[in-house]
């Protein structure tokens, strides 16, 4: 089989008819449309043919369109972090994602005493002091609510990497990229449900240090995950970004390390009947649980944290009814 009926194949999977001009194939680096144009000041690229991604979604429709804003915590290998966490934020616009960031520099500063970070740079004094946490999120939340007037809404996917056996699941066990795909999967399935029910398009992007996410999982959550799960995409593909282009990827990274520590905090401490970021946990959740007033007029009770094993009831019923 020549490069060229390999190039055809894979653009008839993409939808797209072979040999047309400006046409592009899957990359390392993520799909890419097929003509973009850089935004001024920003890293990022957006369909030049009347403003419509590869799902047909109109990236122009003010209002009708969502900012989705990915980062993981944790490592894959079943070493190491007693979990993995995939984070996904909510936003109405690019615009409230500026907002919110602000929001967000100025109250670390007050509580943190420098702008806000990645969770692995942080300082362990303030990464370890649940008071200090629970105080910036309690200060941040409702000053996001009350400013931006729409909520700080995330999903997020815990998965216990201790629950992980070649008996409950070979692949999850043998491969690195089936974890994160699994966990991707999981919240798309989720996100791409509340699309086609509200209507609502979305474009999305994701940290730019996902490499193994380039690599292996832009075409399975563009093409794959709606044909799996039965819904019609209306997301775009991934556009990958650095924090410094896109900040708001610093709070997505901040709040899933978050998730992570307080995670990790109730696991450790259950047996102890203690878990000490109760008042983290008790503020961080109403990202996972809240109540959207979407731009089309509806209101929509959103459910954000998923948890693998889903088999494990007792342990997520308890962690996510924990005060």
């Amino acid at each position: 089989m020549t490069q060229q009926d390999i190039n055809g194949i894979m653009l008839k999977a993409l939808g797209r008819s072979p040999g047309k001009t400006g046409d592009s194939l899957p990359m390392a680096g993520g799909i890419l449309p097929r003509a973009t144009r850089q935004v001024a000041g920003q890293d990022q690229r957006q369909p030049a043919d009347g403003g419509r991604d590869p799902a047909g979604v109109s990236l122009l429709e003010v209002g009708k369109v969502l900012l989705l804003v990915s980062d993981e915590s944790g490592d894959l290998g079943l070493r190491g972090s007693r979990c993995y966490i995939v984070l996904t934020l909510l936003l109405r616009s690019e615009h409230d994602a500026r907002h919110i960031m602000d929001i967000a520099n100025a109250l670390s500063r007050k509580h943190f005493h420098n702008p806000l970070r990645k969770w692995n740079t942080m300082k362990g004094k303030h990464k370890n002091a649940p008071e200090l946490l629970s105080a910036f999120l309690a200060d941040l939340l409702p000053q996001i609510q009350q400013q931006v007037r729409f909520p700080l809404c995330a999903i997020a996917v815990i998965m216990d990497k201790m629950m992980i056996t070649q008996q409950r699941s070979p692949k999850l066990h043998e491969s690195p990229a089936y974890r994160m795909g699994w966990c991707y999967r999981l919240a798309f399935k989720r996100i791409g449900h509340f699309l086609q029910r509200t209507k609502l398009g979305a474009r999305w992007i994701v940290d730019d240090n996902s490499e193994m996410l380039k690599r292996n999982l832009s075409l399975y959550l563009t093409e794959k995950v709606p044909e799996l799960t039965g819904f019609i995409r209306r997301y775009s593909p991934p556009i990958f970004c650095s924090p410094k282009d896109q900040p708001i990827l610093t709070l997505a990274d901040f709040l899933a390390g978050l998730t992570r520590r307080c995670f990790e905090s109730f696991a450790q401490s259950r047996h102890l009947h203690s878990f000490p970021f109760q008042p983290v946990w008790s503020e961080l959740k109403k990202i996972f649980h809240t109540t959207l007033n979407l731009p089309t007029g509806q209101a929509w009770c959103w459910d954000g944290l998923l948890y693998w094993p889903v088999d494990q009831k007792d342990t997520v019923r308890s962690f996510l009814d924990c005060p």
